[in-house]
């Protein structure tokens, strides 16, 4: 447990204390036990003792997650969180950089491509990172305009089924229910692609219902950013945008369900794997505003995941290269129940602990994303698309 929630010299303290109270135990047990025909029966003050250590153990344990979630918050405000971005400057120029907690953003020396960082070791973009990040800030993330951090020959992919909610869920609509309740403990997980980087969108962006289907909705999920090799570098907010109507009639329609534009967004900034302590123990939180109110609301953890996203990163690569990565987001903990769907001009907004929030309006004419064709080669066009929301 020590080296889920410590590090250093606070888990080596930890270990110590926990090999101390097994030591007492050993030491006490036997002397306490001496006693047995004593008390209520034959060795109840050594067993009440050694349950009494055990509980003890326990609390310390309880304790010191406690003690370490805040020495983590306390280490982390002495030093600055860096995200890894991707954005246009008023000329059109796309770059990439470090972002701080000040909002500074320090370019890339040589421009590369988010596809060119995934093309090196977690080792090596570290090192890149953290030597970018000590120099000074060339620009102001409000002066810029921020961009998906996908570009290249990355793709975005997705999982489906990966918790109790979400296999619930697709046996309540579809009318194939088996196929559901089968993919959830195979070996093998549901992986589909998603979208290919120019047509997702980003925080602040329209995201989209097809007008062909009567239930439509968001899916938060983490989404990993993994390199050339297979490793997580980092974490995004995502939202699978989903049809329900159209998958649950036919689950060989999953395709048009989940593949469309304004289906996919994710948030606009990296967060580096090494700035996430535990990445499976991570509060998921949404709310669907409609009209200033919340019309749907509901959170979960990353804990509740029921694959492991190394198995799903394992089978993603198996028999096809990603020279450029990829994005694969690990599939969701929350659907709403059937009585809801999104509507035009809803706002879903989407947070998950350590990584960011993501905020996009809901548009029902597929009209309203033509503009992301005229943005692959004109980034500032999504500027006029991009829309504010009060704090």
């Amino acid at each position: 447990m020590p080296p889920t929630i410590l590090s250093g010299a606070h888990m080596a303290g930890t270990i110590a204390l926990i090999s101390e109270f097994g030591n007492l135990g050993g030491f006490l047990g036997p002397y306490l036990n001496g006693g047995r025909g004593v008390g209520t029966g034959p060795g109840a003050t050594g067993l009440y003792a050694i349950t009494v250590i055990v509980a003890a153990g326990v609390c310390a344990a309880t304790a010191l997650r406690w003690v370490g979630d805040r020495l983590h918050r306390h280490e982390r405000r002495g030093r600055q969180m860096t995200r890894i971005v991707r954005f246009a400057d008023d000329a059109g120029t796309v770059r990439t950089g470090v972002a701080d907690d000040t909002g500074g953003v320090r370019a890339f020396p040589g421009a590369p491509l988010i596809a060119e960082l995934l093309r090196l070791s977690v080792a090596e973009l570290r090192a890149l990172v953290e030597n970018t990040a000590a120099g000074p800030a060339a620009v102001h993330e409000p002066d810029v305009l921020p961009l998906p951090p996908l570009d290249g020959l990355m793709e975005l992919w997705a999982a489906g089924v990966t918790y109790e909610r979400s296999r619930e869920a697709r046996v309540e609509e579809s009318t194939e229910q088996s196929v559901y309740e089968r993919i959830y403990d195979a070996e093998r997980p549901e992986l589909f692609f998603k979208s290919p980087p120019w047509r997702v969108v980003t925080d602040g962006e329209p995201i989209a219902v097809r007008d062909d289907s009567a239930l439509n909705v968001p899916e938060p999920e983490l989404a990993l950013v993994l390199n050339r090799y297979g490793e997580t570098i980092g974490y995004l907010v995502a939202d699978d945008v989903s049809s329900r109507s159209i998958e649950g009639e036919n689950p060989l329609y999953l395709p048009q369900a989940k593949i469309y534009a304004g289906s996919a967004a994710v948030s606009s900034a990296i967060v580096p794997a090494w700035e996430i302590d535990a990445p499976d123990a991570l509060d998921i939180t949404m709310a669907v505003w409609r009209d200033g109110e919340a019309a749907y609301r509901a959170s979960t953890s990353t804990a509740a995941f029921h694959r492991t996203p190394q198995g799903l990163v394992d089978h993603l690569w198996r028999s096809q290269p990603f020279p450029d990565g990829a994005v694969l987001s690990t599939g969701t903990g929350i659907v709403p129940a059937l009585d809801f769907t999104l509507h035009a001009g809803d706002v879903v907004e989407i947070s998950i602990e350590g990584v960011g929030t993501l905020r996009n309006p809901v548009r029902a004419q597929q009209s309203d994303l033509d503009w992301l064709v005229e943005a692959i080669n004109h980034p500032l066009t999504r500027r006029a698309h991009r829309s504010g929301f009060p704090e």
